[in-house]
């Protein structure tokens, strides 16, 4: 979340975010709000936060934002 909110006006409208945890549902708002195009990641953190990884994806799926 910090990555995007303390850009420096540059347009990330497509670009991809790398992040070590798959983004947690808000973090996910943010994610389509700014447009961007890809998220790749390398792990989800909680198994049993299941719920919170299936509202982000919905988004993700929504926005037309791949997930690696």
């Amino acid at each position: 979340m910090n990555a995007i909110v303390n850009k420096l006006s540059v347009d990330i409208t497509d670009c991809t975010i790398y992040t070590t945890l798959f983004p947690c549902n808000e973090c996910a708002k943010l994610i389509c709000q700014s447009r961007l195009g890809k998220v790749v990641y390398l792990k989800r953190k909680d198994e049993d936060d299941e719920g919170k990884h299936k509202a982000a994806e919905n988004m993700f799926n929504l926005g037309g934002i791949k997930m690696e």
